[in-house]
């Protein structure tokens, strides 16, 4: 099933209480992906907070069926998905930041089973899940902004065990986070803006056990929104960037080898739309 990220602009916002997480099946750098069952389709984890209910949709045909249901499912959990054992199934890292208590969930063939677990898991982390070192699993580069540190985090579901393979305790306070395939090298790397000082850098991984900087501009437009997506269909994720305040809309794709290019530019681009990508 081929790989499609879309853009959608509207000028409408809906806010429910149920969530529904759902993405892609086999996604190239390992962000996205979405079929806990390992079917080879796109299955869909509805999960009600206020009710504290989660459920897995899987299609059946002609209708979906419930493939697993909890009405005590936690109701302060945050959801990130990713294929964490390798398997081609996608699992479920779920975070408490108020209690500090984080859990991958692997589909076991009826029902969820746990793969890894830390009660004293730090309460300030962001999370993203992408493939950053390039070993066909799911990593979690963890950003406490506070404090300035940014660690790279993979598990061992065979040990249970967690194991750090960077960190860097003077990371930059103020960075804006986004993940993808930007490069199209099958890892993800991460896209760094700091709005404030007008800072973009594009980190990836490289092969030694650290991060390198493989693009950076310090004069970078200070009042740029984010939207990464792969827009063209090369297999690398672009950037669609919005100053709503100017009305200009650009598509950003890397060129092939050490820069950015400009795919295409709108200087009168509405200012009013709400921008929706697949991605994030």
């Amino acid at each position: 099933m081929k790989t499609m990220h879309s853009i959608i602009v509207c000028t409408t916002l809906m806010i429910c209480s149920i969530s529904v997480v759902f993405g892609y099946n086999k996604a190239k750098d390992g962000t996205y992906y979405a079929d806990f069952n390992g079917d080879g389709k796109h299955d869909i984890f509805l999960y009600d907070k206020t009710k504290g209910t989660g459920v897995v949709w899987g299609w059946g045909g002609k209708k979906w069926k419930t493939l697993w249901e909890n009405n005590t499912f936690r109701k302060t959990w945050q959801v990130h998905l990713g294929d964490f054992d390798g398997n081609g199934k996608t699992d479920m890292f779920l975070y408490d930041k108020a209690k500090g208590h984080g859990v991958v969930w692997g589909w076991s063939g009826k029902s969820w089973s746990t793969l890894w677990e830390n009660k004293t898991f730090r309460k300030t982390w962001q999370v993203h899940v992408g493939d950053f070192n390039g070993d066909k699993k799911s990593d979690m580069f963890l950003y406490d902004k506070g404090k300035g540190t940014g660690v790279l985090y993979s598990i061992n579901p065979k040990q249970k065990k967690g194991k750090t393979l960077w960190e860097n305790k003077t990371f930059r306070k103020t960075w804006d986070i986004y993940p993808g395939d930007i490069t199209g090298t099958g890892k993800t790397a991460l896209f760094l803006y700091d709005k404030k000082a007008g800072d973009g850098v594009v980190f990836g991984w490289d092969n030694k056990g650290k991060f390198k900087t493989l693009w950076e501009n310090k004069t970078f437009r200070k009042t740029w929104d984010i939207y990464p997506g792969d827009v063209n269909g090369d297999k690398k994720v672009d950037l669609f960037l919005y100053d709503k305040k100017a009305g200009t809309g650009v598509l950003f794709g890397w060129d092939g080898k050490k820069t950015f290019k400009t795919l295409w530019e709108n200087k009168t681009f509405r200012k009013t739309w709400n921008v929706f990508t697949m991605v994030k």
